[in-house]
Parts: C-alpha cells; structure tokens; sequence
C-alpha cells in the first residue's frame, strides 16, 4: 500500500479544518436565526451613538420580535415600557445601570428582565405605593460607559435609587489591560537584557 505524502496529508487537514469552520458558522446562523429572527447581530442595529453622551445607546422606539426573543426600547431608549422623563408624583423610581446581565438581551420578552421582576415584586409586596423600575442598562458597558449614561441619561430621570450590577466586562477590561502593559513591560525589559 503506498503511503501518502507529507503535502497532501496537509492539504488534507486543511480541508477538513475548513470545512468544520464552515459547519460553526453555519451553525451559528441557524441558531440565530431561530433565536433571533435573523442572522445578523442583535445588539447593532438596536443601537445609536449618542455625541452628547459619547456612549452607543439603545435606540428609542426599537423593536426586536424574534422567534424566541421580544425587546421594546421605549421613547427614552431605555428596555421597557413607556415612562415619561419627568417622574409622577407619589412614584418611587429606581434606575438599574449595568450591562449584558442587566440588560437581559438573552430573555424572552422586556417582563422577564430582572429589572422588570423587581419592579413586579416591590408591586406585590407594596400595593399602595407606585414603583417605576427603569432598565437603562446596555451590554458590553463596562463602569466608564455606566457613568456617562448615569450623567446624561440617568440623572435626568430623578431617580430615587440607582443600583448597578456588573458581572465581568470591568474584569475583562482590567485583565485586558493588565495583559497589554505586561507585554510592552515584557518586551522592554527583553529589549534592554533583563
């Protein structure tokens, strides 16, 4: 039997490579498409830079109806129901600031939201008082973003209470950087012989 070449054995891991890459792909855009609706990425066309704050931003009035997935973006672009910027009187309103795990993009509708749960348990379990919980969180803000929407966005809606829950964009962005200056640190040092 004779055996193969070293050339075509390569050539022919490449092709299977290839070809298994193709087939992620591919699945991937079958299950966004029965996730989402479409193959394209949730978060982009949801979102609208916003020069005053210098932040990307929900836009107001967006609608996503997927398969699996509903989010409404309100008249202010935050994820929820209709508000006004002035806030009713007798109502406590609390702000929730964060990012993906916040946001909540992967839930099935705005009422699944965390944020939404709280605002229907404070409701339960205080009937008598009005409580409007505002979802103004975005995915992928890290603490720097959060604070720039706090002050253009946020503050104007007089909150009573802000709460903002990160889980790891500020651990990623740290580790990142940490990362980088750790390579240049390390090629400085390799350049001058220590």
């Amino acid at each position: 039997m004779a055996e193969i070449g070293t050339g075509k054995k390569v050539l022919f891991t490449t092709m299977i490579v290839v070809v298994m890459l193709a087939a992620c792909e591919g699945a991937l855009r079958v299950r966004a498409y029965f996730r989402y609706g479409g193959t394209t990425s949730v978060r982009d066309p949801m979102l609208a830079f916003d020069d005053k704050a210098n932040i990307f931003v929900p836009r107001p009035g967006y609608e996503l109806k997927g398969n699996r997935i509903a989010i409404k973006i309100n008249s202010l672009g935050f994820r929820g129901d209709e508000i006004t910027a002035k806030k009713p009187a007798n109502t406590i309103r609390i702000v929730c600031l964060g990012a993906s795990t916040t946001f909540n993009a992967e839930v099935s509708s705005n009422d699944a939201t965390w944020p939404h749960q709280l605002q229907e348990r404070l409701k339960a379990a205080y009937p008598s008082v009005n409580f409007e919980v505002v979802n103004a969180a975005v995915g992928g803000y890290t603490s720097a973003e959060n604070l720039r929407s706090l002050r253009s966005r946020v503050l104007q809606l007089d909150p009573d209470l802000v709460i903002y829950y990160e889980a790891n964009n500020e651990i990623v962005k740290d580790t990142q950087e940490y990362a980088r200056r750790d390579r240049k640190s390390t090629r400085l040092n390799s350049s001058h012989g220590y």
